[in-house]
């Protein structure tokens, strides 16, 4: 199944278009309609579509200006444009845009039909060419963990193979692994059952740094990393406790790090991490603050000012008060640092009012924390004093709506009436002044509630109902879209 977004600004073509669709294709199904291009753009980064049937005219937001911004974010989407006019102008700037076709208005079921079955014929190829490269590639990635505990026994086993068999099976690894010439560090990590959570923590640790994984029992795990991300100790140690923290409960993660060695030396590098496990040789640990990191963003972008500086405040004394090295440490409040300067240029704050981050001559734990507090507050002042500003009636009464009501099914439709104004003018209208959209705020809102009564211990099935929704497997998906965890996942924390 392929799914398609209609955009129309005339409702009789809407439900036309979509008529057609669901007549003569069982291949298609129509998973949104959108009346306006904002509208589309909305609907298009929240339901995915395939195939995007776009008017050219609509007011406000241009057909092309809604198609240039879905292709920015969905370059695999395929688009088909509806016009009152051959305009060969649009044709060949549309093109570069990844538009297929066009049917002029008004429409002729039969080329219309025609249009949609060539774009569907493109859209099976498409299918087939990706599922057959995901086939390709984890049979690939399946083979090179099968692979992995055979490297790592290897190493173990260098003292019992002459050397030149072992250079030989090393360099057969190297060339199956992509190894570089420089090799890499081995790294132990330690922590009660941590070989149920190894997949999880490859899936977390791979987009970090590269590595091969394998365990050693219940309680032990092995990783190798390769030349560069091996060089810095202390980086590598806070990269891992990062990506391990919201997987392992609790603290008490091990982690003991070897030398960096070539590919033919790597057992030298083993036995330096087995003589710090066997001389209780004091580990490279702290859990990295992982959920202090999201209560930061949380009271930035939702609480007060005041919120915000006690959570700021309180994440510099938690990562003070650590047992991590001074290195480590510097990369939490570095990473702290990063988090919220990318958040503030989202935010519709002018730049120059805080500045960009002075990283120049930064070098202590001290000095990051100075100048995580010092941001972090010129931003929160800046953003709440924004936030806070009145606002026109119109989008006072929607927002007094929204929060009579966001536990209900409501809609722009319903906002708009409770406004006394066109639902046009207020998504214009609340766009501009809470520079969001209505459905982007009130799914916000609808979000914290549900965190606050999942941290109460309430059913996702009850959450997902008192918040207005049906399915309690759309809110989930939603749920994870916005925090990045799901329901479960959340409470479970």
């Amino acid at each position: 199944m392929f799914k398609v977004l209609i955009v129309d600004d005339e409702q009789p073509v809407l439900d036309g278009l979509q008529h057609l669709i669901e007549r003569h294709f069982t291949e298609l199904v129509v998973c949104g309609r959108a009346r306006s291009g904002n509208q589309a753009i909305e609907q298009a980064l929240a339901l995915l579509p395939d195939l995007v049937l776009m008017d050219v005219n609509m007011p406000g937001t241009s057909g092309l200006e809604a198609i240039r911004a879905i292709h920015g974010n969905l370059p695999q989407a395929q688009f088909i444009l509806v016009t009152a006019y051959e305009r060969f102008d649009i044709a060949r700037e549309a093109f570069h845009l990844g538009v297929s076709d066009y049917v002029q208005k008004p429409i002729n079921k039969d080329k219309f039909i025609e249009t949609l079955e060539k774009s569907l014929k493109s859209l099976r190829q498409w299918s087939q060419k990706r599922s057959s490269e995901l086939t390709q590639l984890q049979r690939l990635e399946a083979s090179e963990y099968l692979l992995e505990p055979e490297f790592f026994r290897l190493i173990e086993r260098r003292n019992c193979l002459d050397a030149a068999e072992f250079a030989s099976r090393m360099a057969a690894f190297a060339r199956i692994f992509d190894l570089p010439p420089a090799g890499g560090r081995m790294v132990c990590l330690e922590y009660p059952d941590i070989a149920r959570q190894a997949q999880h923590l490859r899936t977390r640790m791979q987009y970090r740094f590269r590595m091969l994984l394998a365990p050693d029992g219940p309680d032990r795990l092995w990783v190798f990393v390769p030349q560069p991300e091996a060089q810095d100790a202390e980086a590598l140690a806070g990269l891992i406790s990062g990506a391990a923290a919201p997987l392992l409960r609790g603290a008490g993660l091990r982690i003991l790090q070897g030398s960096c060695n070539k590919p033919v030396d790597l057992d030298l590098s083993r036995q330096a991490v087995l003589a710090g496990l066997r001389g209780g040789q004091a580990p490279a640990e702290s859990s990295f603050p992982w959920e202090a990191e999201r209560h930061l963003v949380e009271a930035l972008l939702y609480r007060s000012e005041g919120d915000f500086n006690r959570a700021l405040a309180g994440y510099a004394r938690l990562v003070a008060e650590s047992r991590a090295q001074a290195g480590v440490r510097t990369i939490f409040l570095r990473s702290a640092l990063v988090l919220l300067h990318a958040v503030g240029h989202r935010l519709p704050v002018e730049a120059e009012a805080f500045g960009p981050v002075a990283l120049d001559g930064l070098e202590t734990p001290s000095e990051w924390q100075d100048a995580l507090l010092d941001w972090g507050g010129r931003l929160a002042a800046l953003w709440n004093g924004r936030r806070t500003r009145e606002h026109s009636p119109v989008v006072e009464k929607a927002l007094a709506y929204i929060e009579r009501n966001f536990r209900l099914p409501i809609s722009l439709n319903d906002a708009a009436r409770a406004a006394s104004v066109s639902a046009q003018y207020l998504s214009r209208t609340f766009s501009e002044e809470m520079h969001e959209s209505f459905v982007i705020y009130l799914t916000r809102i609808r979000m914290n509630h549900a965190r606050e009564m999942l941290k109460q211990g309430q059913s996702i099935k009850a959450v997902t109902h008192d918040l207005g929704y049906t399915d309690p497997n759309y809110f989930s998906r939603l749920f994870k879209r916005i925090t990045g965890l799901t329901p479960r996942e959340f409470a479970s924390t």
